[in-house]
């Protein structure tokens, strides 16, 4: 018995050394001193008392404390202990590394690894994991921990909802890098080119988006995207490189391996050469409250579309602004920036029966009309109940401009370019100064226009000019980049576009259709007997040549009789000719800036200055139900 008792002494003794070389541990915040660690047992739980400030554990009355094993090898325990010390320290400190190394309790006092430290909230965890515990009980991060909640909301957030902090130097505002940061290192670059010419382009987009559903928002999201073309010329073969670095080095990397590539490449007999300097009118679209508008400004918006909903409705869609910056330069002296802002809001808002869309887009988010979205969101779902299906045969339609926006854009991908003329897939192939449709059509390219939104430039460096493409039925030409005007025997248009989004040869992006003075009211009195079109989804041309389209109408689709709004339709699918359409049309309404349909949903294609217009035929070919 005294061998026995000595050497209990003695091991007193040793505990009470090392507990007084453990690092002494601050108080939180609450004046309690933080404790030592906590006891998780391989069947039970962490013993926790309320009343301790941050819910801090001890262990349960009448068992040992732990403590860490004689010569600070690990961490062990008292005898006839199951327990693992786990150190921490309170959430004023975290996080932090616990130089202590934790081991199993049954393995001697040998560090799992030498010279490692384990995180403590991995320390936390990892022991109740080494002795294989059923269940890590109420371990839990000293971060996540909130308190007691009351009896009466046990399963509730205990502080509420309430905006997430924010860091100081962190903003979502949009940032501008401005001429000189962008054209800076394009001319560094090119200084010492390892070719015979060169050229860079670069397209800067800074998005910031709000999504909504079910009439709440669930994100906000915030995008910045830098892309970097790089051509490098070789006699005539030209060499190609992509990148999303701005870094010198970087430049210098890209031009070295297009130069490099343009060596390995044959000549291109119909390489135009690289542009020169020209004059460029001064960029119009840019506001700089857009700009800097923050997450609070969309949600603004959106708010106003969810007060103007009626009961049973909900609204889904998204409020944008984004903010663009291109800068072009190349070895003979171009060297052009220009800057633009969007803003966008489009509501989706649904019943248990139907939907009904509306959308907005300016240049000025002060421009956007939230309030206007809604009700014509909200008119068109509470008219889009019990549908019913239209058989198919020729009607008379009212269009309104999304869906003559997405019209356009079938008409611009297919027979607005240089290159589809040359090559006789254009509407316009052999017809040029033909009549091709109806007098009431006239088309104009002018990326030029302040309603519009656009850079004044293309990403060759060449000026954009203002294009007629059709006058009063008449096909006047088509828009060209460097290439097909030097293989059509003509100048360039400034209308080259990103290769990797569009077919080279031009493309027209920016379209003025010419419109009239007649109400919505009136275009549908017009009507017989014939359909409202809201919007097209899913367009695509079997025939390019005829500007033909098929696809189906969304969102809004009505039958009108007697000059009224009827009934809901189901959506319709249509197979009809471009040019017919616009042959046939007897009414147009006023002008007003809209994106097709592929725009809208963040692939870009083009922007337009549209009208809606009352046609006398459009053909149906079936519905699509639900």
């Amino acid at each position: 018995m005294g061998r026995r008792r000595r050497a209990g002494d003695a091991h007193e003794a040793r505990r009470q050394r090392d507990l007084r070389r453990l690092p002494h541990l601050a108080r939180d915040g609450g004046g309690a001193g933080s404790s030592c660690g906590d006891r998780i047992g391989s069947r039970r739980g962490v013993a926790a008392l309320p009343d301790r400030a941050h819910g801090e554990r001890e262990p349960r009355p009448g068992r040992r404390p732990l403590h860490r094993a004689s010569g600070g090898r690990g961490i062990g325990t008292a005898p006839r202990s199951t327990g693992v010390l786990l150190a921490r320290r309170q959430a004023p400190e975290l996080p932090l590394l616990d130089t202590v190394r934790a081991r199993h309790p049954q393995r001697g006092t040998r560090g799992l690894r030498a010279g490692r430290r384990l995180p403590v909230a991995h320390a936390r965890l990892l022991g109740p994991l080494r002795q294989r515990c059923g269940r890590l009980g109420a371990a839990r991060l000293p971060l996540l921990r909130q308190g007691r909640a009351p009896s009466a909301h046990a399963r509730g957030p205990r502080r509420g909802a309430r905006p997430f902090p924010r860091r100081p130097d962190r903003s979502p505002a949009v940032i501008l890098r401005g001429p000189d940061e962008l054209l800076s290192p394009l001319r560094e670059a090119l200084r010492d080119t390892p070719a015979d010419e060169a050229d860079i382009h670069l397209h800067r987009r800074r998005a910031a988006i709000t999504r909504y559903s079910h009439s709440s928002i669930h994100q906000n999201a915030l995008s910045d995207e830098t892309h970097v073309r790089v051509r490098a010329i070789v006699g005539r073969a030209v060499g190609v490189v992509e990148s999303n670095s701005l870094a010198v080095t970087d430049l210098r990397r890209s031009l070295a391996g297009a130069a490099e590539l343009a060596r390995a490449s044959r000549p291109d007999d119909g390489w135009p050469g690289l542009a020169d300097p020209e004059t460029v009118t001064k960029p119009h679209a840019f506001d700089e409250a857009t700009a800097t508008a923050g997450a609070a400004d969309q949600a603004a918006a959106i708010a106003h579309i969810c007060r103007g909903l009626r009961s049973g409705m909900r609204a889904a869609g998204t409020s944008q602004h984004e903010l663009t910056e291109d800068a072009v330069a190349n070895t003979r002296g171009v060297a052009l920036y220009a800057r633009g802002s969007l803003a966008y809001l489009r509501a989706l808002v649904q019943s248990d029966v139907g939907s009904g869309y509306a959308e907005d887009l300016a240049w000025r988010a002060g421009e956007l009309d939230p309030a206007g979205v809604a009700a014509r969101a909200v008119e068109k779902c509470a008219l889009d109940r019990d549908r019913s299906e239209l058989a198919p045969g020729d009607y008379e339609a009212v269009f309104e401009e999304l869906a003559v926006a997405e019209i356009l854009r079938i008409v611009s991908l297919t027979g607005l370019g240089g290159q589809s003329v040359k090559e006789g897939r254009s509407f316009m192939t052999g017809r040029i100064g033909e009549k091709v449709t109806g007098e009431a059509f006239t088309l104009v390219e002018d990326a030029l226009d302040p309603r519009t939104l656009a850079i004044p430039f293309d990403v060759e460096g060449t000026p954009k000019r203002r294009v007629t493409l059709v006058e009063r039925g008449v096909a006047k030409g088509p828009v060209y980049d460097r290439t097909s005007a030097k293989a059509m025997g003509t100048r360039s248009t400034g209308h080259a576009a990103d290769p990797s989004r569009y077919a080279t040869g031009g493309h027209a992006a920016n379209l003025t259709m010419a419109g009239g003075a007649a109400s919505r009211d009136e275009l549908v009195r017009a009507v017989c007997r014939g359909i409202l079109i809201t919007r097209f989804h899913y367009t695509n041309t079997p025939d390019p040549r005829a500007a033909t389209m098929t696809g189906t109408t969304r969102d809004g689709t009505f039958l009108i009789e007697a000059g009224k709004i009827t009934r809901a339709l189901a959506n319709v699918r249509y197979t009809m000719s471009a040019l017919e359409l616009f042959a046939g049309i007897e009414l147009l309404g006023a002008q007003r800036l809209a994106r097709d349909w592929w725009s809208s949903n963040g692939m870009g294609s083009v922007v337009c200055v549209v009208p809606p217009m009352k046609v006398r035929r459009a053909t149906i070919t079936g519905s699509s139900p639900r």
